[in-house]
Formats: structure tokens, sequence, C-alpha cells
């Protein structure tokens, strides 16, 4: 039996190597980079890489071929960055991957044996700390789950059912604030000791609050039925809004994720549109990236976006030859065949860029 095993696996092993080596030598000519915007105008963005399953993260037709059959997103949520790794909930899978750029691996939690109040429900938004601490909204379960770094469950942040329905988080030291969408009201986790209250935002009406992000001191949120992003300080009080309802450019349809970059520039990214548009701190756009789509760069029905400075070095690799990157965008699709695409914000070598 141990013979016939073994040169069935051999036997198959061979094949793949084959059919890699023959795929490779059938490979067609290298795609054309995609840009945003497009010539005349000089790159802010290129498309880089879509990851789907662990296969993509390979860089030879073998690898690629013996990673067959691994893990998959099916309908990747949100998504957050952590040094080397990309964090993404999946809600039909019911759990979260961890994408690790140094090892080519994706390690997909769906609970923690140790603890029955680790699984899953409905995972939606996410966010990382700076210890690598991973917080979950889920929505079904009406909690957020904690995990440490290596994806050991911690504790649970519990709230009634009747009053809750956790879609997104975003941490800023030992503040977890969370979006409750339908109850149109943003809550404050004191994580030393877990205690919650409202946040208040005075005249400020909250109408589906369905994203956060905090950057800089101030706290952005995805205002769904207001089809904006609201910049608030820590009281509460509103700073900002970036866009309003339409379908032009600089307008909103179906605002989902925002990330703010170094530069207090605000990505909000539209469901309906399949992109996300990019303002200045001052409100004013800057241009859009992406479309709706099957193309590997397009997007379909996009829910989560991420920044990453860490992860540009990485990705480098995959940049147009004089394109070099400052950070990467990050994009979580629910339907369509891109499930995780990767963006890169920089400047072409020699092109003229206005201030």
């Amino acid at each position: 039996m141990f013979q016939v095993n073994f040169r069935l696996n051999l036997t198959r092993h061979i094949l793949i190597a084959v059919l890699a080596l023959v795929t490779s030598a059938c490979a067609g000519k290298a795609v054309p980079p995609v840009f945003y915007p497009s010539e005349p105008d000089a790159p802010r963005y290129q498309y880089l890489k879509t990851i789907i399953s662990e296969a993509d993260l390979k860089s030879s037709a073998l690898s690629k071929a013996l990673t067959e059959g691994t893990f998959a997103f099916q309908k990747a949520f949100d998504v957050a960055a952590y040094k080397n790794t990309l964090i993404v909930t999946d809600s039909r899978l019911r759990g979260y991957a961890v994408i690790n750029f140094d090892t080519s691996k994706i390690n997909f939690i769906m609970n923690d044996s140790n603890n029955s109040r680790s699984q899953f429900a409905s995972p939606f938004g996410l966010t990382v700390d700076t210890e690598g601490t991973r917080y979950i909204a889920d929505r079904r379960a009406n909690r957020v789950l904690i995990y440490d770094k290596n994806d050991h469950y911690l504790r649970s942040i519990d709230f009634k059912p009747e009053n809750s329905s956790p879609v997104d988080v975003a941490i800023a030291g030992n503040k977890l604030y969370v979006a409750h969408l339908k109850h149109n009201r943003i809550d404050v986790v004191n994580l030393d000791d877990d205690t919650v209250s409202e946040l208040s935002t005075g005249e400020t009406t909250l109408e589906w609050p369905a994203a956060l992000d905090f950057k800089n001191g101030h706290l952005f949120v995805t205002n769904l039925l207001q089809y904006n992003i609201i910049k608030l300080n820590t009281d509460g009080e509103k700073i900002a809004t970036y866009g309003d309802l339409g379908d032009g450019t600089g307008k909103l349809a179906r605002p989902k994720g925002v990330a703010v970059d170094r530069r207090n520039r605000v990505l909000a990214l539209d469901a309906s549109f399949g992109n996300f548009q990019i303002f200045r701190e001052d409100q004013q756009l800057l241009g859009f990236v992406g479309k709706g789509g099957t193309n590997p760069e397009d997007l379909s029905l996009p829910a989560g976006i991420a920044i990453s400075y860490d992860l540009a070095p990485f990705f480098q690799k995959y940049a147009a030859p004089g394109f070099i990157l400052e950070y990467v965008v990050a994009v979580s699709n629910q339907a369509g065949p891109s499930k995780v695409n990767i963006y890169g914000y920089g400047k072409m070598e020699g092109a003229n860029y206005p201030e």
C-alpha cells in the first residue's frame, strides 16, 4: 500500500511539474500596466495585483500548481493592514484571513478551539492596533471579537441584540469606536475596563454609519444614507464633510469603506461606482481609481479599503519600471472574480507633478 501511494503521489507531482513547465512556456505577452489617471496625465496610482487564493502569492507556475485546493476567498468584506500582512474578513466563510507576504501564506481563522465564544457568525469590519491585536465587528452575534497577533481569542465586547448592529470598528489608543449601522450610533469602548458610552455628535446626524477610520487625531465616518464621509474630532464635533449624493465625480451613491493617508487625503470607497475617490484635506477632489467590471483591476461590490506603507517595498516588484511606490491600497470585494485588489500610490520618475 505504501509503495502504491508513493508512486501515485510521485506521478502526481511529476504531472504537476510538467504542467507548470508547459504553462510557463506558453505564457502570453506581459499585460501593460493600468494607471490612474490614464495618459496623458502623470500616473498617481497603478493596479498591481489581485489576491483570490494562496496561489496568487506564489512566484512560479509550479508553486502555484502545488497550492491548488488551498484557501480561497468567497465574500471578502473588510481589510486592514499590519506590518507584513493584510487581514481580511470573509462574511460568507465566517472568519478572517491573515495574508502574510513574507511567507506567501494565507491562514484562515474561523474560531479558537479553546473558547466557544470565539465562533464568528457574520464578521464585517475590523481594525488592528499597533500591537497587532485584531478587533472584529460581528453584526449577527452583536459583539466585537478580539484576537491577539497570534490569532488566539482574547475576549468579546457584547451589545444588547435589540439595540445594536456592529458593522465596523476603529482604534485610538485605549478607545475602540464601534459603528452600529441601523441604530445610527457610534459607541466608544474604554478597553481598560470595557465600559461603553455613546459618542455624542451634537447637531451632526448619523444615518447608517457604515465604516470608520481613525487617523491623525480624527474619526472618519461613512454616513451611508447621507451619502458622504464626515470627519469628527474626539469630542464628536464635525470638522469636515467629503462628497454628497450624485452620479458624477466627487459625488457618492453607495459609500462603503474609508481610509486616510498620512497627508490627510481621504479615500472614499463606493460600491455603486466600483471605485474609490480621493479627496484632499480641504475636500477638493483629486481623482478616482477603478471601475465596476470583471477585469482583474476592476471592483465588484467593494466594501473595505486599507492603506499600507509597510507593504510598499514588497509590492514594488509589481510596479511599472520607474514608478516608485509610496504606499499601497488594498480593496476587498464581496462579488466578482477579484476578491482583494492591490493598487500602488506613487510617482513616475521624470514625470511632472503639480504641487
